[in-house]
């Protein structure tokens, strides 16, 4: 690459990371505007996240807008990821569920979502709401 080509390479990368910043917060004001349909404020929410890959880090990032929200858990089917940190959450088993108290349930995957829902359905307790991306 000559000196002209790298310099070029240079501005196109920064234009490229510049753009993706921009997307990266639309696309957080978006889930924060469709997420204030499911949080009344005057009520306060113990959630659990399921799934802990890049969408979890825009929802927990979302979610930091909501001071009635209290994320209890991350939890991941994939156990790779137990016990790595998201946002300072250790990510657990999907069946610590069982132990905790919560009212909400966030389905953060985009590409497992409908597989989560259907497991869910078959264990999680009638009470809880259950909220999945793909309904915004």
């Amino acid at each position: 690459l000559t000196e002209k080509g790298s310099q070029l390479l240079m501005e196109h990368l920064m234009s490229c990371s510049a753009e993706i910043v921009r997307l990266y917060g639309r696309a957080k004001e978006e889930l924060v505007e469709k997420l204030q349909s499911s949080f009344d404020a005057n009520q306060v929410y113990r959630v659990v996240l399921y799934g802990a890959a890049e969408t979890a880090q825009l929802v927990l990032n979302a979610i930091e807008q909501f001071a009635n929200v209290k994320i209890i858990a991350v939890v991941d089917g994939d156990s790779k990821k137990w016990g790595d940190t998201i946002h300072s959450f250790v990510i657990q088993r999907p069946d610590i569920t069982n132990d905790v108290e919560f009212d909400t349930l966030i389905i953060s995957s985009f590409a497992k979502q409908e597989e989560i829902y259907s497991q869910l359905m078959e264990k999680i307790k009638k009470n809880i709401a259950i909220i999945r991306l793909s309904e915004f």
